[in-house]
């Protein structure tokens, strides 16, 4: 009776919800990403993603994607060196299987000369076979001088995001 009593706090200290699982994918690509260890990257993402970074380019599946980082991204900026400043996520299930992270990041430039940009991004993520991949991202890059007419723009939903 002790044994069992004694393996209940472990079996449920080592269980992790099914939120932490979607935001552990989108952490470890991000770091993947700024070690550029490209095999690592690709493998957070589905055979059919759509990826599209913040300048609009969208690359249509994991194949494209592992081309487009090996032979232009990470060729091009082989010491990345970027700092990603995590500034919020926020995690919605659409399914039980499908999930949507909001994350908002500041990226420091390589040379510490140039300001920090404001990256959003949408992750697309599905389950499958029990595993959380990225299906499809949006990312874009909010610009400070845009003043949204007021009358017609909804509250932030997530306001923690932007801080």
């Amino acid at each position: 009776m002790l044994s069992l009593i004694a393996y209940i706090p472990t079996s449920f200290a080592s269980a992790i919800t099914a939120e932490e699982q979607v935001l552990k994918v989108v952490d470890e690509m991000n770091s993947a990403w700024l070690e550029q260890d490209l095999s690592r990257c690709i493998s957070y993402f589905t055979l059919d993603t759509h990826f599209e970074n913040s300048y609009g380019w969208s690359i249509a599946n994991r194949e494209s994607l592992k081309h487009f980082l090996q032979g232009f991204l990470f060729a091009k900026y082989p010491k990345i060196e970027q700092k990603y400043v995590h500034t919020g996520s926020t995690v919605e299930f659409l399914t039980a299987d499908i999930a949507l992270v909001e994350e908002a990041k500041r990226i420091d430039s390589q040379d510490s000369q140039s300001p920090p940009r404001w990256v959003r991004t949408n992750f697309l993520l599905k389950q499958i076979d029990g595993q959380w991949l990225i299906w499809k991202t949006h990312s874009w890059t909010p610009k400070s001088h845009d003043v949204p007419p007021t009358d017609f723009v909804v509250p932030n939903k997530y306001p923690q995001i932007f801080n």
